[in-house]
């Protein structure tokens, strides 16, 4: 998470409690200018941010800063970042720059560079210079050079507890009830990391006012036990991410008091298996009849799976009405469900219908699903319908999808309700969720809806699919509207403020496959928004269109939008298309967009370090309504895009070898 910034704990793999911490060490340095250029021009002007202050931490520790770099005066026109340097020979800090170079900079978009200190001994101190060249075109296009300098400084001492800032807790004071036969009492808080890969631990900065009989749990950061007594009392809790204290607290307020005649525990009757259903002890999921009864009799509670669940075995399984617990697969699969609507006329087709706002479904596998959603919309695998929600690490294969209007191999629709505004990606996200052989079948419907992953994203909070791919994909029928990855994306194009805060952003995915239907066919978005943006995706898609006006693109069938939002740019960096195109509309693709005139929309389109297969022809754009601002897309063999060298550039998760790109999700 960009915003962050921490220390890296020189400690063992189990984090000890913390009882000093350093001083809070602001920085402060230039934002861009206003001047105008001899043509009357906003001049662009880089900026170097540091987006929290330091926590600083005792002597001997490590920490990392990090400077964001963003465009924010000119947002319309882009900022192409070219070369980095520090001060050399500063003792004990060294530069990661990877994720600014080639990075194109316009609007919101930004990235990170990070300094990385080492310890050093008490009221010692090292400064130096980061240096940014960069890059922007004038009114008559001619390619200005300019920099951008930050200087710091820092001197290592110890010190007194700093700021804080507000993180997932979903509450600030916490009552315990001080009773024997109510049993250990637990207070669970998490923080959620839009990428799903950092190791996530707690801190208590003061142990000593942590009342007594309660524990600390460090790794979950679960306060727990059973008090001694009527006590109150006030903690500094802090996030750790990959062992880098940060500078993320919250202070919390503890009570406990007497007993409150509680003298059972709470189970759910229909919920045998063990459990309690809480985050730290969820109800267990053993066999068929557990997932089939206990999801719907609790549906706000957590649960974990113990082992394979064969949903064959139970005749005539329903889609569970509403979610909004925790479901943890525990790398285990759900697998053998057929299901035909019978014209319940109820919202979803799923597995679950809805997946409700907070919800968490993670590390689940399902297989072997085949779903008929008849005359209904929103039919996919998992969720017809999801709110809010976190999916993490889930895997579907052997999925067959049919139905009307909305369709998507995991999701049908993704809509936001604002609920949920405490994730960094405040709409949810998708991360590292791998679909392989789908059939997505829209029979009756032209205006239908239809993604490999996602039928339509409607919302206006930010949301992200990062580290995931669609593989083997089968779009059949004669939709309009069709994605590799997302069919449609409905974000800050209803309103007339533009919504500017709502946007998608794909990362780090892949799809390949077939899809046949008749307008607005691509390889990751049939229909995109301004806004949006794709970084690091790929596609191999074979794209079949019967439309000769608006067959599609290699990546983005149409990118949508009105009026008040055309300050908004759609950006496309370190991608590439290496499909087809065929169908009587087949000469009518763009080899990365088909289609901004749809709409009223005429913003930017800013492509950098991307390719398509050569043999697709020379348009990028087939219909064109917009501005489009290239840093460097080539038109490459085949052949040549499965060359490592080609991608020689690029600073991404993408792994090459004698094949060509290779992308691990």
């Amino acid at each position: 998470m960009k915003a962050l910034v921490g220390k890296v704990l020189l400690l063992s793999a189990t984090l000890i409690m913390l009882s000093s911490c350093g001083r809070v060490r602001d920085f402060t340095f230039g934002g861009g200018t206003s001047d105008l250029n001899s043509q009357s021009q906003l001049i662009p002007s880089l900026a170097l941010t540091n987006p929290l202050p330091l926590l600083g931490i005792d002597t001997g520790l490590s920490y990392i800063e990090i400077i964001t770099a963003s465009n924010p005066v000119s947002s319309s026109n882009p900022i192409t970042l070219k070369s980095f340097s520090v001060t050399p020979g500063i003792s004990g800090v060294t530069a990661d720059f990877s994720s600014c170079t080639g990075a194109i900079l316009s609007g919101s978009n930004s990235c990170n560079i990070y300094l990385n200190y080492s310890g050093g001994a008490s009221g010692s101190s090292t400064s130096g210079t980061v240096s940014v060249s960069y890059q922007y075109a004038d009114s008559n296009s001619n390619l200005i050079t300019a920099s951008k300098n930050y200087n710091f400084s820092m001197m290592w001492t110890n010190g007194t507890q700093g700021a804080t800032t507000n993180f997932n807790y979903p509450q600030s004071t916490v009552q315990f009830v001080n009773t024997a036969t109510l049993g250990p009492t637990r207070a669970y808080y998490s923080y959620t990391d839009p990428y799903g890969s950092a190791s996530i631990q707690f801190a208590i900065l003061d142990a000593t006012t942590l009342p007594l009989g309660l524990t600390f749990d460090y790794s979950q950061g679960e306060i727990g036990g059973t008090p001694t007594g009527t006590q109150s009392s006030t903690l500094t809790i802090c996030l750790v991410k990959n062992q880098i204290l940060t500078s993320r607290c919250r202070l919390l307020s503890v009570s406990t008091k007497g007993a409150l005649g509680i003298t059972t525990r709470g189970s759910s009757p229909t919920c045998t298996s063990g459990g309690l259903g809480t985050d730290s002890d969820p109800y267990l999921l053993t066999n068929a009849t557990d997932f089939d009864q206990c999801l719907r009799a609790e549906p706000t509670k957590s649960f974990m799976m113990t082992q394979d669940i064969d949903l064959g075995q139970i005749v005539n399984v329903t889609p569970i009405t509403a979610f909004s617990g925790t479901l943890n697969g525990n790398n285990h699969t759900i697998s053998n469900w057929t299901y035909t609507d019978p014209g319940s006329g109820l919202s979803g087709v799923a597995l679950f219908r809805k997946v409700l706002s907070g919800a968490v479904i993670k590390d689940l596998k399902i297989s072997g699903f085949s779903i008929n959603g008849g005359a209904f919309g929103f039919v996919a695998a998992l969720a017809g319908i999801a709110e809010d929600a976190l999916f993490s690490n889930i895997e579907l294969d052997n999925i067959n999808i049919s139905g009307y209007s909305i369709l998507g191999g995991m999701i049908g629709q993704w809509q936001t309700t604002g609920v949920a505004s405490t994730y960094f990606y405040q709409g949810g996200s998708i991360d590292r969720c791998k679909l392989t052989n789908v059939i997505v079948n829209n029979p009756g419907d032209t205006w239908g809806y239809v993604g490999g992953m996602v039928g339509l994203i409607d919302n206006t909070l930010p949301i992200r699919i990062t580290r995931s791919s669609v593989r083997g994909l089968d779009v059949l029928g004669s939709s309009n509207i069709i994605g590799g990855l997302v069919g449609d994306t409905q974000v800050g194009i209803h309103q007339t403020t533009g919504r500017p805060s709502a946007s998608l952003s794909i990362d780090s995915s892949f799809t390949s496959g077939n899809i046949s239907g008749n307008a607005f066919t691509a390889g990751i978005i049939g229909a995109a928004s301004a806004g949006d943006s794709l970084t690091n995706v790929g596609s191999t898609m074979s794209l079949t269109s019967s439309d000769p006006s608006h067959a599609g693109g290699g990546l983005v069938g149409f990118i949508g939008g009105n009026l008040a939002n055309n300050s908004l740019a759609f950006a496309v960096s370190n991608s590439y298309f290496n499909g087809t195109f065929s169908g009587t509309g087949g000469n009518f693709y763009g080899t990365l967009i088909g289609d901004t005139t749809y709409k009223t929309w005429s913003g930017n389109v800013i492509i950098g370090n991307s390719y398509y297969n050569s043999a697709l022809g020379t348009n990028v754009q087939f219909n064109q309504n917009s501005s489009i601002l290239i840093g460097n897309y080539q038109g490459i063999s085949s052949a040549n895009i499965l060359i490592p060298s080609t991608f020689h550039f690029w600073n991404s998760p993408w792994s090459f070898d004698t094949s060509g790109p290779l992308m691990p999700y």
